[in-house]
C-alpha cells in the first residue's frame, strides 16, 4: 500500500506536465513523512517468518502480547506492545484520533488481511469526522501478510502531503 500511495503520486504528477526528475525528488520528499502501523494478532507468523524467536512467540502467547509495528528506514520495527486486544485498540484509536486532527493528512491506506470489518470501522470514523479524507481499503501486501498473520491489518498515511 505505501508503494501504491507514491505510484499513483507519481501518476499524478506525471499527468500534470511534471518532469522526471522534479517527480523523483517529490517522492523522495514523501517517504519520510509516510506513517505505517501494523496492527499483529499473534507473533506466530513473524516467528513462523524469522522475524521473532520462539521463546518471545511463547511468551507472547503467555501474555497475549498483541504488538502493533512500524516501518522504519524499511525496516519492521516494534513500536507498541499491547498486552491484549483492548490495549491494541486504544493505541488504535490514538492514531485515528491523530490523522483526524491533523489538516495535512488528505489520504489514508487501510491494508487488511483476511477481515475488513475492522478497517471498514476506522474508515467509517475517518470519514465521519472527516469527510475530505480519501480512505483506500484493499488486502495489504503479501510480504506484510506473512507477518501479520490473520486478523492483521495497518494504517498508512503521510502527516505532511497529499498523496493521491
Amino acid at each position: 500500500m505505501r508503494t501504491s500511495f507514491l505510484v499513483l503520486k507519481a501518476a499524478q504528477l506525471a499527468e500534470a506536465g511534471a518532469e522526471l526528475e522534479t517527480i523523483i525528488q517529490r517522492l523522495k520528499n514523501l517517504i519520510p513523512d509516510n506513517k505505517v502501523y501494523l496492527f499483529i494478532n499473534n507473533l506466530d507468523y513473524l516467528v513462523k517468518g524469522g522475524r521473532a524467536s520462539k521463546a518471545t512467540g511463547f511468551i507472547s502467547s503467555v501474555i497475549r502480547l498483541k504488538p502493533v509495528l512500524t516501518l522504519e528506514n524499511d525496516k519492521l520495527q516494534f513500536k507498541y506492545k499491547c498486552r491484549g486486544k483492548k490495549q491494541q485498540r486504544k493505541i488504535e484509536n490514538q492514531i485515528v484520533a491523530d490523522i483526524i486532527a491533523n489538516p495535512n493528512v488528505k489520504d489514508v491506506g487501510l491494508p487488511f488481511v483476511d477481515d475488513d470489518s475492522e478497517v471498514r470501522r476506522i474508515a467509517a470514523e475517518i470519514l465521519e469526522a472527516r469527510p475530505d479524507i480519501n480512505t483506500e481499503i484493499s488486502y495489504v501486501s503479501p510480504s506484510l501478510m506473512l507477518h501479520a498473520g490473520p486478523g492483521g491489518f495497518a494504517i498508512i498515511y503521510n502527516e505532511q502531503s497529499q498523496i493521491f
